[in-house]
């Protein structure tokens, strides 16, 4: 177990939960732009990464690679629901193919914030 503030936050239990939630509004804030009106805009993902180019590169590689790979689980599911036509719930496979869909399609976001905010 690590010491202090951060130690004694992030532990065990229910403090693990307000530790991801605290983490997250700090690299929410982070990525953030407060302009006069005291409003907060939203900026893109390339200025958390510091428009590093292989860090940017290793984020679209990473996400276009597991993008692909969801998209060939609907594929293989698509194959398999069009060849039998014995199966008892199809539509929850129909379904599910859905998802995961969706799933992938969820990477390829991530992409787009990149470079635009909204």
């Amino acid at each position: 177990m690590t010491k202090g503030f951060t130690g004694f936050i992030c532990g065990a239990g229910r403090a693990s939960v307000f530790c991801a939630i605290l983490t997250t509004t700090i690299a929410l804030t982070g990525c953030t732009n407060d302009d006069m009106s005291g409003a907060t805009q939203l900026m893109p993902h390339g200025y958390c990464l510091n428009w590093d180019p292989q860090l940017l590169g290793l984020f679209i590689c990473g996400n276009l690679l597991v993008a692909i790979s969801y998209y060939s689980i609907p594929a293989a599911l698509w194959v398999f629901i069009q060849k039998r036509k014995d199966l008892a719930f199809n539509w929850m496979f129909r379904l599910f193919d859905a998802f995961i869909f969706w799933c992938g399609t969820t990477h390829l976001m991530k992409l787009w914030t990149i470079w635009h905010a909204n």
